[in-house]
């Protein structure tokens, strides 16, 4: 018998709308969800660190960053995943989606939960095979989106999980705008894109 985690796991991988079903079932609160996600984050963070720490790579901003403060990496992870959840819940009610912020964050948790595996498992083919881990890191960037579509689509009863996509990378666009204005007027330099 295959553990439920396991098939969990793999039906995340191939089904994630099916998958998120199974996760909204799930007797889970609020806080414990947070503490899933944040868990899973804290791991990330400190898998990052331990490779740089064994592999420094030199000229990598992000890596260096995380090694010289990871408790503010992870601050910034957790915020990431704070107003992904948010964005979730009320941008898919304002498009007559059902679902809650309680749903929301179990299924933003479980695949914080999913990314980090995804990173353990990048982490173990960057010692073996480097060449495949790069593949794994895109595979796992087009994997997220394409399950945040779907999880968002089962949790507020979307049925077409390519509008939902559409309307994450409309929303995502609007953040980041939205956030470079509020930083401008802040006086915080934007960081120019290479």
């Amino acid at each position: 018998m295959v553990p439920p985690y396991r098939r969990l796991v793999v039906e995340s991988l191939t089904l994630p709308k099916s998958a998120a079903r199974r996760i909204l079932g799930a007797p889970l609160s609020s806080g414990q969800a947070l503490s899933v996600g944040v868990v899973a984050i804290i791991s990330s963070t400190l898998a990052v660190v331990f490779l740089q720490l064994l592999w420094p790579m030199p000229g990598n901003p992000l890596a260096d960053a995380l090694l010289a403060a990871p408790l503010l990496a992870v601050a910034l992870q957790v915020s990431v995943f704070l107003v992904t959840t948010a964005l979730v819940a009320r941008v898919g009610r304002a498009f007559g989606g059902e679902g809650d912020y309680r749903g929301a964050i179990n299924l933003v948790a479980w695949l914080q939960v999913m990314l980090t595996l995804a990173q353990f498992a990048q982490l173990a083919l960057l010692l073996i095979l480097p060449v495949f881990a790069a593949l794994l890191n895109l595979a796992t960037v087009f994997w997220y989106f394409w399950a945040l579509a779907s999880v968002t689509a089962a949790l507020h009863g979307f049925g077409n999980v390519l509008k939902v996509l559409g309307m994450i990378f409309i929303t995502m666009i609007a953040v980041l705008f939205l956030t470079a204005i509020l930083m401008t007027m802040l006086g915080v330099p934007v960081p120019e894109i290479q």
